[in-house]
């Protein structure tokens, strides 16, 4: 079976939208203490999002 490549992702700026900045700032802090680059870019993005 052959693993699916990502080439494009199309989002909106809707990460925890809801959320208070205390709240905000920790699940961005969360994010990157798993060390995964992933999880850390989407980090990246959260902190690019205006309040």
């Amino acid at each position: 079976m052959t693993p699916w490549i990502i080439t494009e992702i199309q989002a909106t700026k809707k990460m925890s939208q809801n959320r208070d900045e205390k709240n905000l700032k920790n699940i961005i802090s969360e994010l990157e203490k798993t060390e995964d680059f992933q999880s850390i870019a989407v980090a990246n993005e959260m902190r690019k999002c205006p309040r």
